[in-house]
């Protein structure tokens, strides 16, 4: 139930942000047509399976109906901020990789933050945390089968799980600060 006054609930929200992030992903796919494999920037034989690159919309989704639920709660807190820029950062990350030659998967980087952030950060809920991280290391798991078994890329796997999880736990470590500081009698 949305909370009196609130326009959506978060909940409302993650039903609105996910589905609509997911078919955004879906339409680009298909608009795309079919992506080479590619380890670093060095074209690998084959597609990449529709299922697998449509497999990071729905945790971007969660990540975007974070933050328009900060948005819309807290307006342009630093919570708010912080996590617009992480957001912007894993997307340019994931896309300036095939440009620039960085070892890393955009998947496997946007599922470590994700994974490290739900574990750092106490936003969302508990149980929406849990059901987050369920899924999301799930498809971390599926993807790192599939770089290795498939293309034998544990580079891009391990560059994307340590960029990942170090900008969730910048994530984290920030948010903390902040809260630590706002609690001092001078600044709060």
């Amino acid at each position: 139930m949305a909370e009196r006054g609130a326009l959506f609930s978060i909940a409302q929200t993650r039903w609105l942000c996910i589905p609509l992030v997911t078919t955004v992903g879906a339409l680009w796919l298909h608009l795309r047509g079919p992506i080479p494999v590619m380890s670093g920037t060095t074209p690998l034989p084959g597609t990449v399976p529709w299922w697998y690159i449509l497999a990071a919309f729905p945790v971007l989704g969660m990540l975007l109906a974070d933050w328009l639920w900060l948005l819309i709660k807290t307006r342009w807190s630093a919570a708010t901020i912080e996590l617009g820029i992480q957001i912007a950062l894993l997307l340019v990350l994931s896309s300036w990789r095939l440009k620039s030659g960085i070892l890393l998967s955009g998947h496997t980087l946007l599922f470590a933050y994700v994974v490290v952030r739900r574990l750092l950060v106490p936003f969302p809920d508990r149980t929406t945390r849990r059901f987050d991280l369920v899924v999301t290391v799930l498809l971390l798991c599926l993807t790192g089968y599939v770089k290795i078994a498939w293309w034998d890329d544990s580079a891009t796997l391990i560059g994307g799980v340590v960029i990942g999880a170090l900008l969730g736990l910048a994530s984290g470590a920030g948010l903390h600060a902040t809260k630590a500081l706002a609690r001092l009698p001078l600044l709060g």
